[in-house]
């Protein structure tokens, strides 16, 4: 990671003034042109991440069996059915070696 502001760190080359004309870059900008405006239009989820409300006991046999098959959350959602979540892992180590994350799809009577 790198230091907000500091243009010679590695993840903040989209805010130095090269930026908008090295094509290496990947990314939406709107150029600093009059009139220059992005619009994107889509269906908004909200909130887009939110915090499990309980844990996912696995294997601890004295746990109703519906936390094994259901994600309680803190937050209202209005996720898509067969939409695709991403639980994150609380191990400290998670590089691509030691991948943790969990990937589900939303049942269609899921949210």
């Amino acid at each position: 990671h790198g230091e907000y502001g500091n243009t010679d760190s590695v993840s903040d080359r989209h805010l130095s003034d090269a930026a908008a004309t090295d094509m290496g870059l990947k990314g939406i900008f709107v150029s600093n042109v009059e009139g220059a405006r992005m619009d994107i239009h889509g269906k908004l989820y909200h909130p887009t991440w939110t915090r499990l409300a309980a844990a996912v006991p696995g294997t601890v046999s004295s746990a109703p069996s519906v936390r094994n098959s259901e994600l309680f959350l803190q937050d209202c959602v209005n996720w898509p059915d067969n939409g695709k979540i991403i639980v994150t892992t609380s191990h400290v180590k998670d590089t691509r070696g030691y991948n943790f994350n969990e990937e589900a799809t939303i049942a269609n009577s899921g949210v």
